[in-house]
Order: C-alpha cells, then sequence, then structure tokens
C-alpha cells in the first residue's frame, strides 16, 4: 500500500493577511461605491455592490468547507435584511446602517464572550493554526487572563466603531456616509494596536504567542 503524504497547509503572516483583509472590506467597497457613483449608479446600486465582497467572502468559506458560526449567519441575515428593506423602502440609508448593525453585534459578542468559557480570541487562536493553545487555557490563569483581555479590547472598538457608523449614517448626505464613516475605524485600530502590545508583551514574558501561531503564520485552510 502506497501512503500519499498530506499537502502542508497554505501559511501567510498575519501582518499580510490583516492588511488584505483592510483592502477587501474597506478599500474596494469604498472604492466600488465612489467609483461607481462617478459613472451615474444610484446609492443603491453603488451599495449592494459593495455588499457582493463578504457575501464572497461567505460563499468561498462554505465552498471550501469552513465551518459557518452565529455571526456568519447574522451577516447573511444582514445582508438580506437591509438589501431587501431598502429596495422597497429606496433609502440607501438601511444598507448604510448595514455595517453598524454587524459592527455592534459583532461587537457585543465579543464582550460577551470575554467573560465566558470560550472568549472570541480562543476561538480564533484555533482556527488560525495554534491548536497548542487550548492547553494553555487549561492550564495557565495568565493566558486566560490575557485572552480575555485581547477579547474585550475587539469588543470595545468594533462597538465604538458601529457607534461612530450609526451617528454618521443619520446625519451625513449618502454620498459622503462611506468616506466619513471610516474615522470610526480610529477605534478599531487603536483596539488592534492595543491588542497587539499586549500580546508582544505576553510574549516576551511567557516565551510564546498570544493568539496567533509562534511562528508568526496563519494557517489558510479550512479544517476538513
Amino acid at each position: 500500500m502506497t501512503l500519499t503524504a498530506r499537502p502542508a497547509a497554505r501559511t501567510a503572516s498575519w501582518q499580510v493577511l490583516l492588511a488584505i483583509m483592510l483592502v477587501v472590506f474597506v478599500v474596494v467597497p469604498v472604492a466600488a461605491f465612489y467609483g461607481l457613483r462617478a459613472l451615474g449608479v444610484s446609492p443603491w446600486l453603488a451599495l449592494m455592490a459593495g455588499a457582493v465582497v463578504p457575501a464572497a467572502v461567505l460563499a468561498h468559506k462554505v465552498i471550501a468547507g469552513g465551518r459557518i458560526d452565529g455571526l456568519d449567519r447574522f451577516t447573511i441575515a444582514t445582508l438580506a435584511l437591509t438589501g431587501v428593506s431598502s429596495l422597497f423602502s429606496g433609502d440607501p440609508r438601511l444598507l448604510l446602517l448595514r455595517d453598524a448593525l454587524t459592527g455592534a453585534v459583532a461587537g457585543g459578542w465579543a464582550l460577551i464572550t470575554a467573560i465566558s468559557s470560550r472568549p472570541l480570541a480562543l476561538e480564533l487562536t484555533l482556527q488560525l493554526g495554534a491548536p497548542e493553545r487550548e492547553a494553555a487555557w487549561r492550564t495557565s490563569p495568565a493566558y486566560r487572563g490575557a485572552i480575555r483581555t485581547i477579547t474585550a479590547l475587539w469588543g470595545a472598538g468594533l462597538l465604538l466603531d458601529a457607534a461612530v457608523s450609526a451617528v454618521v449614517t443619520f446625519t451625513v448626505p449618502p454620498d459622503l456616509v462611506p468616506l466619513v464613516r471610516l474615522s470610526g475605524l480610529a477605534f478599531v485600530a487603536a483596539a488592534v494596536t492595543a491588542g497587539v502590545i499586549h500580546a508582544r508583551r505576553y510574549h516576551r514574558r511567557h516565551g510564546h504567542r498570544l493568539v496567533i501561531p509562534d511562528n508568526g503564520r496563519i494557517v489558510l485552510d479550512y479544517p476538513t
């Protein structure tokens, strides 16, 4: 019997993956909106074009065998409901509110998990290819405290961003909302920066990384 070696999992550095996420979920939707508006496309259609990106990512996750979690289901439902509601009402602000709703739920969920038995940062760590952190979670109070802290930081940043998005959505002309709303990302950036500083401090003290694998590379393949 011939044994076939399993192909090595694809990986990428966390910095590269973060940059790709910013381009795909921030730069591309905003650029698509203003590019289509410059061509005379209606605000509603231009905003719907931006929704293609998260929808495509979720579709790829399903096709590739990834597990759809509660936040994924909420994102799908939000995309569908806001799209249909704005289609009947003709108000593009309902589509603009979509990101605020998603961010609020994601932030609230992160804060809730921060005090639960399975914080969001721990689940993310296991998905990113560092299963050995499961043992650290069970045996190390320092690791549990650090994981809860970084999860709470993420949640707070997402909630603040969602609050800014909601206020901007209803106070700024629709054509300016996608651009002005980028200011809310300052809270997310601050949360990510604080999380990175916290994680590096933990790394120096304990000799292993907090969230990502110790080699600094994230596994891209979905488990089968």
